[in-house]
């Protein structure tokens, strides 16, 4: 039998899965967790999971901190696989998961079998990618290679990024170019949907990572 541990800090979706997962007779539930700091104090008693299912955003932190965790669990447990589990199915957003190190990654919108299989091909060592989101992946890898990571942003997007990063408030900034602050808002919404992030602090992370500066 499978021993899973289960992070989703949605306690509906959390039941469900584990509920489904019992009820296999396949697969033994041997801890969940509804934030980071309980998922990884789980990981410091030894729980002894062959398979860690994740949810990306939990309790909104953002993307970019999905990603910390997923690095942070592996250097905690390396022994232990990570599928995650999440409503984003962007081919961006898989690519950085697998690039921070998860091992395989199913969306919640995937077929209870699907779910299953990624289970089972972690366990034995393999990586296990949603059959939906390889087309998308394949046409990620067939940009050119050097396509910049802010490519979808207009040239304004970029600006108003460029602001926000170097602590600029959206008051500030619709001042600064003339524009109303509506404008700057739907700015500032378009381009965090385009770079896949959610709030500020992930926003100023992309900053530092990028190294961008006025």
């Amino acid at each position: 039998m499978i021993k899973i541990l289960v992070c989703d800090d949605h306690d509906m979706v959390r039941t469900g899965m584990v509920r489904a997962l019992q009820m296999e007779g396949k697969f033994q539930v041997v801890a969940e967790a509804a934030s980071a700091n309980l998922l990884l104090a789980l990981l410091a008693t030894k729980p002894g999971a062959d398979v860690l299912l994740l949810d990306l955003n939990l309790g909104g932190a953002g993307l970019v901190a999905g990603m910390e965790l997923i690095a942070k669990v592996n250097a905690m447990d390396a022994s232990l696989p990570v599928l995650v589990v999440s409503m984003h199915n962007d081919a961006e957003v898989v690519c950085s998961a697998l690039d921070a190190g998860a091992k395989g990654y199913v969306t919640k919108e995937s077929a209870f079998d699907v779910l299953e299989d990624a289970i089972r091909q972690l366990h034995q060592g393999r990586r296990f990618l949603d059959p939906n989101l390889v087309e998308p992946i394949v046409m990620r890898s067939r940009r050119a290679p050097n396509t910049p990571w802010d490519a979808a942003l207009t040239k304004r997007e970029r600006e108003v990024m460029v602001l926000l990063v170097t602590g600029h408030r959206v008051s500030e900034i619709a001042l600064n170019m003339g524009l109303s602050i509506k404008t700057i808002s739907t700015h500032k919404v378009r381009l965090m949907e385009k770079l896949n992030i959610s709030n500020n602090a992930d926003l100023v992370k992309l900053g530092v990572l990028h190294k961008i500066h006025a």
